[in-house]
């Protein structure tokens, strides 16, 4: 830790996160510390892979390529990334010499990464076993 302090590390795995915009960052080598109150992302590692971080008033923008991919804003001295609420994100952790997949079965983050296309086409690309079984209680018509 910055203060000189050690934390177990239970496993390294990438994480996405998905953004409220829509787009997508793929974290690679993650460690997953449950002993940290706060999920951090280093500055320096996203500049390694491409991406810049442009700050001010507060705010935080993330972009790859010149294009913005991600928004954030500053609360309590960090800058808070504005990432898609979900309680199962795709995570791809090896622990213990296994790996283990936890696959996002969220409709509502389907319909939004596959164009926003209907409920109908949606449960019809998982009964085609196009798409795994999907939760559709959070499924919401777009405004």
């Amino acid at each position: 830790m910055g203060d000189g302090n050690k934390v177990t590390v239970e496993a390294i795995g990438t994480f996405r996160l998905l953004f409220k915009i829509g787009c997508y960052l793929d974290l690679f080598e993650t460690f997953v510390a449950p002993s940290i109150r706060r999920n951090l992302i280093s500055i320096s590692v996203l500049d390694k892979y491409g991406f810049s971080c442009s700050f001010g008033n507060n705010k935080v923008s993330l972009s790859n390529n010149s294009n913005i991919v991600g928004y954030g804003s500053l609360i309590d001295n960090l800058y808070m990334i504005d990432i898609e609420r979900s309680s199962n994100e795709i995570l791809q952790i090896e622990s213990r010499g296994t790996k283990r997949k936890f696959i996002n079965n969220s409709a509502t983050l389907w319909h939004k990464r596959l164009g926003h296309i209907s409920k109908q086409r949606i449960q019809r690309l998982v009964s085609e076993g196009i798409l795994e079984p999907l939760d559709m209680s959070d499924f919401e018509v777009c405004i």
